[in-house]
Parts: C-alpha cells; structure tokens; sequence
C-alpha cells in the first residue's frame, strides 16, 4: 500500500485492561478505502476476528500482541501493538 492509499493505526480502549475486562478495538484510518479486516489477539477470548471494530478479553494478566491485518484493493499492512492486562485494579 502507498503512504496516500491508506494511513492507519490499530487502536484499543481502554488502553490498559483487567482481567475478564471487555476491551474494543478499532482502525484509524482517514481514507474513505474500503478495508477487510484480520485481528489476532494473543492468548485473548476470541482468539480472531474478522469484523472491523472486535471485542475481546483476557483471563490471564500480562502483556500480549494484538495484530490486524487491513486490506483493500491497493494491497495490505499489518500493525501490531501491545496490551497490558492488569490482574485487579489495585494492583
């Protein structure tokens, strides 16, 4: 993909989650492209996702890799990111 077919992020709030917490994921994109969407969220319940904008969460804490792969006609990019997930809110 070129710089001008798309410029985008992987987002998710809330940006530090808890145990059996829901947390939304999202692109950013400031095209008007057309995109599919692949999600993977490691070790997360779903484990993948087709949609554009998943949920998911974790029943185990620690920090895990979330990865979308976004794809339209001129091609595809893949973002990962990190998400710590806390084992209570006191801690």
């Amino acid at each position: 993909m070129t710089a001008d077919a798309t410029a985008s992020l992987v987002g998710f709030d809330p940006d530090t989650a808890f145990l059996n917490q829901d947390v939304y994921f999202y692109p950013v994109s400031d095209t008007n492209c057309t995109f599919t969407y692949q999600w993977s969220f490691e070790f997360g319940t779903p484990s993948t996702s087709s949609l554009r904008n998943p949920v998911a969460y974790w029943d185990t804490s620690g920090v895990f890799l979330i990865t979308c792969i976004q794809t339209n006609t001129f091609g595809s990019d893949t973002f990962s990111q990190s998400i710590p997930i806390r084992g209570s809110e006191e801690g």
